[in-house]
């Protein structure tokens, strides 16, 4: 579940499919259907992305992007959870 602030895509939500809009805030919990058939054990906010840890490891990093920040390789912002492919091989117990 995600609220507040979602201007970059952090919220994890897909924009709206009528109009094609990002969600820019929520104010109340929503459940985030990128994630929706995985067990998250952790999640970590940053400012404008938000990583979310899965019980098999799978990091999983959506939101701004342009910093490198979401571990994909790219530049690119995400509006929903992308699975970080560079880490899908390593045992990953803890996110920050």
């Amino acid at each position: 579940m995600t609220w507040g602030r979602g201007v970059f895509g952090q919220l994890g939500h897909e924009p709206d499919p009528e109009t094609g809009e990002q969600i820019q805030s929520l104010s109340i919990p929503m459940p985030v259907r990128g994630l929706a058939q995985k067990h998250i054990v952790q999640v970590a906010c940053g400012w404008q992305h938000t990583m979310a840890l899965s019980n098999q490891g799978q990091v999983f990093s959506w939101g701004y992007g342009e910093d490198g920040q979401l571990g994909h390789g790219n530049i690119e912002d995400f509006s929903s959870p992308h699975l970080i492919n560079g880490i899908k091989n390593i045992p990953i117990n803890k996110i920050s």
